[in-house]
């Protein structure tokens, strides 16, 4: 930006458009001596100024078709497709390829799309199936070690009984044997 004049309350540059590749003149006051000052005007070149009028002209027009012509006349629209539809020969084979052709693009979407949940679902039912195997090899341990307890415990139940008759059988001898 170079200076071409200036004084208290009022600037005037001249400015390069990078996009346009023009040069213009640009100024800039503002309201009174201390004071901030304004924007640059024109804010842009003369092309861009332009460009920018016409873009925003073609949203409002297309804002308007949407929002106050296409709900008055959407019916008449479904109803000429819905009517071109159904007089196209071979439409049934052409939206079967068409189909066809959207399938691997489809899928692909729909696996990216659902894979973690596939993964979830997939570490789920083999935890699940880890957890039925630890529970059914805890079990048939519980069902040992309870086993092997009620072993012990008749075990040591013949033992005490054995020692009991033992013990009952030499009384039985010993008063016999003091009685005769």
């Amino acid at each position: 930006m170079s200076m071409v004049t200036s004084n208290v309350d009022r600037e005037v540059c001249a400015r390069a458009c990078e996009r346009h590749n023009v040069a213009f003149n640009q100024s800039r006051t503002r309201a009174g001596s201390g004071q901030q000052w304004g924007p640059w005007c024109p804010p842009e070149c003369p092309q861009c100024t332009e460009e920018t009028k016409q873009r925003l002209e073609r949203e409002e027009r297309d804002r308007k078709f949407n929002e106050e012509v296409l709900p008055e006349i959407k019916a008449e629209i479904l109803a000429e497709s819905d009517r071109e539809c159904d007089a196209e020969e071979g439409r049934d084979e052409l939206i079967r390829a068409l189909a066809e052709a959207q399938m691997p693009v489809v899928f692909a979407e729909w696996w990216a799309l659902n894979l973690r949940g596939f993964i979830a679902r997939a570490d789920s039912e083999d935890r699940a199936a880890k957890d039925a195997k630890i529970i059914a090899r805890r079990r048939e341990e519980f069902f040992a070690q309870e086993e092997a307890a009620a072993d012990r415990a008749r075990s040591e139940l013949q033992v005490k009984l054995g020692a009991e008759r033992e013990r009952k059988i030499k009384e039985s001898l010993a008063s016999w044997m003091l009685a005769g």
